[in-house]
């Protein structure tokens, strides 16, 4: 244990020292990084919870100078001091949620609390309250919204992440590589990469989905497209010697071309409408089962109306054009 502790503590002031490095800090995990998982907790004075039904929350180890590399702003108390060490007193911070949740009418400084795990239920003092942090490259439904930060010095994991906010991030890899061999060559440095790589890593999967799903909502749109223009066109061409009759008994041109578009366009927008309607139900559903979702894109829903909508008034127009052309004597001869 002290071993490792002293490691941590050399790597934290090496990598302090390199050039263009601003701030450093060791955690567990990361918010980007899918490894944290949720423990059952509990809080001093309220009734312990049959296993199953206690709160969650998760439990990040970080050294001081992580909040201030993250950029994750203290809301209320302090954070850990720059000398915590094992023998310092159990202290832990906690997100804004869990402040609200466990006291939402009082201050969550000096409450105790601890983790229900057998193998730690040390009551933890709370000396401070930070924001909220999202996953941004989670897009399932999290275990839950508490967090809790404790000090890494204490326990001093084997598996740490190493966070380093640089001006030129992506030339540090190799000099972190460097400099993690130089302390210890049996340590590796497992995927060194920037926050943007380790978004596109986690989303990669959803960006292959994405395109399926886009080369499909192409080929969907474009079916959609041929299939009203001939359903439409199809229609108006039946009616070919209806127009030519209605010509003849006095009707004009743009009359017919009006009477033709008129009753194409309110068909084009009630199916339109219908389409938004199913379109909205499915981002509800999505929504519940994606919460971490991007927003609607109204823009793109726009354009696809519009293109049906111009399809929809070209099949319209096209047929009756060639309609009112139809020599109306032959119409009525043909009747």
């Amino acid at each position: 244990m002290e071993q490792r502790r002293q490691l941590q503590e050399r790597l934290l002031q090496r990598v302090s020292e390199l050039p263009g490095v601003e701030r450093v800090a060791i955690a567990s995990s990361l918010p980007i990084d899918a490894s944290h998982a949720s423990d059952g907790i509990a809080i001093e004075g309220r009734d312990d919870l049959p296993a199953g039904q206690e709160p969650l929350a998760y439990i990040t180890l970080v050294s001081p100078g992580f909040f201030e590399t993250l950029g994750i702003r203290l809301v209320e108390g302090r954070l850990f001091p720059s000398t915590i060490g094992h023998k310092d007193p159990p202290a832990a911070v906690i997100n804004e949620t869990m402040a609200r949740r466990f006291w939402p009418n009082e201050s969550a400084l000096g409450k105790p609390i601890r983790s229900n795990d057998p193998a730690d239920r040390e009551w933890r003092e709370v000396i401070g309250v930070v924001r909220d942090v999202t996953d941004p490259g989670h897009f399932g439904a999290l275990d839950t919204s508490l967090q809790i930060y404790r000090p890494m010095a204490p326990e001093a994991w084997n598996n740490f992440i190493l966070a380093a906010r640089a001006a030129a991030p992506d030339s540090l890899a190799e000099t972190l590589r460097r400099t993690v061999a130089g302390l210890d060559g049996d340590l590796p440095l497992a995927y060194p990469r920037t926050v943007e790589r380790a978004l596109d890593y986690a989303r990669h999967n959803f960006q292959v989905v994405n395109q399926i799903l886009g080369a499909f909502a192409f080929l969907g749109l474009a079916l959609a497209a041929v299939g009203l223009y001939g359903v439409i066109s199809g229609t108006v061409a039946q009616r070919t010697q209806e127009f030519g009759i209605r010509m003849a008994l006095g009707a004009r041109t743009r009359d017919v071309l009006w009477l033709v578009l008129s009753k194409g366009v309110l068909l084009a927008i009630l199916g339109i409408l219908m389409g938004l309607a199913g379109v909205a139900g499915l981002w509800h559903v999505l929504g519940a089962v994606i919460p971490g979702l991007q927003g609607r894109d109204l823009m793109s829903l726009a354009l696809i109306a519009g293109l049906l909508l111009v399809v929809a008034l070209a099949a319209c127009l096209l047929p009756a054009r060639r309609a009112t052309k139809v020599d109306p004597l032959a119409a009525l001869k043909f009747e």
